[in-house]
């Protein structure tokens, strides 16, 4: 018994020094002194290195200064944007006003304008209107002729061939014609007129019931041509009905100036008489054949020219378009 306990008091003893080693060793702590900080330290942790603590006092009174110059600046900024804001704000106010102004003034001045410019059309419209067709006018159109040497029966058809020795000769004349005609104040005017004329191959019916095609004077010359006359003529007018133009033009005369009959004359005789529609400001006239009427051509050449006169019966209608000079 008693060396039970000798043995549990020694380990007693044995597990408090133990206990008081670790306590010692715990307790043995290496630091830095005040106002340092360590940088390192061995694995034991015995030898350590310390470095003093900077002051950063005046570093952070640096930056509450630097903090406070900043937002003094940016209220100042902000200030400044502020006032910019609102002159610029006061600028395009006094700007749109001042343009709404200068609208005002130009729209003004393009209405006087547009009312000066309608004053002036109005002024030359009313110098451009004539008080009559009273000077010259220049004109062209077209003519279209069915010539027969037979004349025509009461129907417009070409007559029939009657006798062995003489056939019906049927062509057709297709031309231009342009040229002037002078309205005189006492109702009385002249014409010149050039007339380009294409004739197409005549056509001859025998009183035997036979037809065939013509030739130029003699076989084997194809009949149909082309040629160019000259002719002028005095004429008489009224207007009836307030716009409506009537001329009586019974006769016009002239000569071929080219063609296969140059320097032969050409009377046309009882021509229809021609009426027009007057334009409202009497600058423009439209005139066209009034009926359909019989008229008489006679060709013939001048002297110590071989030919002998030839004579033809004809229908033509024509259109011109006049504008006075």
């Amino acid at each position: 018994m008693r060396n039970a306990t000798t043995r549990a008091l020694a380990g007693m003893s044995a597990a408090a020094l133990f206990l008081a080693a670790q306590a010692t060793l715990a307790q043995q702590t290496n630091g830095c002194p005040a106002g340092q900080a360590m940088q390192s330290s061995d694995p034991s942790g015995k030898r350590i290195t310390c470095v003093p603590i900077p002051d950063v006092s005046g570093l952070q009174g640096q930056i509450s200064g630097e903090a406070t110059a900043r937002a003094t600046a940016d209220t100042q900024l902000q200030s400044a944007i502020n006032a910019e804001a609102a002159a610029r704000m006061a600028a395009d106010g006094a700007e749109a006003a001042s343009r709404l102004g200068m609208d005002a003034t130009l729209l003004q001045a393009i209405n006087a304008e547009a009312a000066a410019r309608n004053a002036a059309i109005g002024d030359l419209r009313n110098a451009v209107i004539e008080s009559s067709i009273v000077g010259t006018y220049a004109f062209s159109g077209p003519v279209v002729c069915l010539n027969s040497s037979n004349g025509f029966n009461d129907d417009r058809t070409p007559k029939a061939a009657t006798s062995p020795t003489a056939s019906t000769v049927i062509s057709q004349l297709s031309g231009i014609t342009h040229g002037t005609r002078t309205f005189n104040a006492d109702g009385t005017g002249t014409v010149d007129v050039t007339t380009q004329s294409i004739l197409t191959p005549s056509i001859f019916y025998t009183s035997t019931n036979g037809v065939g095609i013509g030739f130029n004077v003699a076989p084997p010359n194809p009949s149909g041509g082309v040629n160019v006359s000259v002719q002028s003529a005095s004429f008489t007018w009224q207007i009836v009905d307030g716009n409506k133009l009537v001329i009586t033009e019974d006769t016009i005369s002239g000569t071929f100036t080219d063609g296969n009959r140059v320097g032969w004359s050409i009377v046309n005789s009882n021509l229809p008489k021609a009426v027009g529609v007057l334009g409202k400001d009497l600058r423009t006239i439209t005139l066209t054949t009034q009926d359909v009427q019989v008229e008489t051509t006679l060709q013939t050449p001048p002297p110590g020219q071989p030919g002998t006169p030839a004579s033809n019966f004809r229908i033509c209608g024509r259109h011109r378009v006049l504008t006075k000079l």
